[in-house]
């Protein structure tokens, strides 16, 4: 598990370490950050960045040994990866910093914003010493550079902007994690690798778990480890297959073939097997850069309701697809690096077919909605197009993730009070895609049964008579005194709510862009508060 430590020497500072999800330590830095060195993978130290580089100078062991230092001031404006930014996950522990502080993440690697290589002056130096300069006078000056001289650059590298290279491990039980972890490190240095340039770490599934993988995983913080059952594994040609390794774990080979699958269509080996004490390791080159998918909930309209994670997913995309209100909505996340394409409503299938395809291609896209993308959004749309093309080996090749978000029904039902704090059910009234008998039949199911309902869509100039015909739907199972929340715009400009009975409901009460939340037979009401009891007062409390 990796640590993380939070260093701080005063009040003020320590009430800025407290809203880091590290556990921090206060006192004198220098005593701490000493203390710290060889037992932990990260420190977030709250000191004047020359102070902190005074004090883990004479630390320095090695890009891959030492810990990620990153730097916050005194006022928690800045956040600054002063080492490990690639090797050791640096800048995006700094990148959650200064997004937990509201501060600014000053990250200075350049392939961070282009795509130069990573490797560090000091690194290149010790491969290439031959390309020093030694001034007048006997005194040491190194060649400090963005990339190695031309012609020098080893054939088999890639730079962090690329990320080409697949680590696939295999191991026996026994493994330790420290010789697992010294085996990969060990193979990257000697065959004049870099860490920066790792897309992923990849072993057969039963080993997922293991300490010695989790361990691994631990000292390359951002880089996933991909998993692949035996039965995969074994349709893969390698070079080294071993007969004991089939009989034990049912494939003839673990490493050289799970470097491969991560790899992707073409891939090929650019370290076949190295064996070390009880484990394996292979190193494959991707031919492409893995594209990726994202389906973005944005949560409804207001960006207080966004989530981190979507605002990750859509900076950090090079394509940008949805619906043009959607996009106007994430507007202020986009780049002028970005390509931003706005689609119509109803293009609901063809925006998720173009997403797939742009991702299969080798392109990081987010694909944008509003409220949670699989309620009545775009995750449904693109799994029915993978379904489609999944015959497609760089389909099969893409990461594909849904980014969840706060629904329409959870806004407006916040703003009632907690009229879905029992048991319900989400009905759409658009008979789109939908037949309307079964429509009519959800609504009696759910009403039948006491549970609350979340209405989407209940109205439309080309549906005007389905709210009304809902309604007396409804009111054939349930008292026309049964209480109705009206939500319109929740979290978005001209925001409305109100609550009515289900006897005075009428088309002059919705528009699309409203959600209605019909309560149950125990639902409680105060004025515009409604509240599903959950019977927590028939417990037994107490010892």
């Amino acid at each position: 598990m990796t640590k993380i430590l939070s260093i701080v020497s005063g009040e003020s500072t320590t009430l800025l370490a407290n809203r880091l999800p590290y556990e921090v330590r206060v006192g004198k830095a220098a005593t701490l950050i000493a203390e710290e060195w060889p037992r932990c993978d990260a420190m977030v130290v709250f000191l004047a960045i020359g102070a902190l580089v005074r004090i883990i100078a004479p630390l320095l062991s090695g890009k891959y040994d030492d810990p990620a230092i990153i730097c916050v001031d005194s006022h928690g404006n800045f956040v600054v990866p002063v080492l490990g930014g690639h090797s050791r996950g640096a800048n995006d522990i700094a990148r959650e910093v200064a997004k937990r502080l509201g501060a600014t993440a000053v990250i200075t690697t350049a392939t961070d914003h282009d795509s130069k290589s990573t490797m560090e002056p000091h690194e290149y130096i010790a491969l290439h010493p031959e390309h020093a300069v030694l001034p007048p006078h006997g005194k040491e000056r190194h060649l400090i550079t963005e990339e190695p001289p031309c012609g020098m650059d080893n054939p088999n590298k890639a730079t962090a902007s690329d990320r080409l290279l697949t680590i696939g491990v295999g191991l026996s039980t026994p493994c330790k994690p420290e010789d697992l972890h010294h085996l990969v490190s060990s193979v990257i240095r000697d065959k004049e690798l870099t860490a920066d340039s790792i897309e992923s770490i990849s072993t057969i599934v039963t080993r997922m778990y293991h300490p010695a993988m989790e361990y691994l995983s631990s000292q390359y913080p951002g880089i996933p480890v991909r998993t692949y059952t035996a039965e995969e594994l074994s349709m893969i040609d390698t070079p080294n297959p071993s007969h004991a390794v089939k009989q034990a774990v049912g494939t003839p080979s673990v490493a050289e073939a799970a470097a491969l699958a991560a790899g992707g269509p073409g891939a090929e080996l650019v370290v076949e097997k190295q064996v070390g004490n009880q484990a394996t390791v292979a190193i494959a080159k991707r031919i492409r850069k893995r594209g990726s998918l994202s389906i973005v909930g944005i949560g409804p309209g207001d960006v207080m309701y966004r989530t981190p994670a979507a605002t990750e997913a859509i900076e950090s995309a090079g394509l940008v697809i949805g619906y043009e209100p959607y996009i106007d909505l994430c507007s202020p996340l986009l780049g002028r690096s970005q390509q931003v394409e706005r689609s119509p409503i109803g293009a609901e299938m063809a925006r998720a077919e173009r997403a797939v395809r742009s991702a299969a291609g080798g392109i990081n896209v987010a694909l944008v909605c509003s409220g949670d993308p699989g309620i009545y959004a775009m995750a449904s749309p693109v799994f029915q197009v993978l379904d489609t093309i999944h015959d497609d080996p760089w389909v099969q090749d893409m990461d594909i993730r849904v980014i969840p978000g706060v629904s329409a029904a959870q806004a407006a039902a916040a703003l009632l009070g907690a009229p879905l704090g029992h048991d319900h059910a989400y009905i759409s009234l658009s008979d789109l895609l939908t037949p309307w008998e079964v429509i009519e039949k959800r609504l009696i199911a759910a009403a039948s049964a006491g549970l609350a309902i979340a209405i989407y869509n209940p109205t439309s100039s080309k549906r005007p008579m389905n709210l009304a015909m809902a309604r007396d739907i409804l009111l054939k199972v349930l008292p026309a005194g049964t209480p109705v929340g009206i939500v319109d715009q929740a979290a978005r400009k001209g925001e409305k709510y109100s609550v009515i009975t289900l006897g005075e409901l009428d088309d002059d009460c919705c528009t699309m862009t409203t959600c209605l939340l019909i309560g149950s037979p125990q639902t409680i009401t105060h004025g515009n508060t409604m509240y599903a009891p959950r019977g927590y007062q028939r417990m037994q409390l107490g010892g």
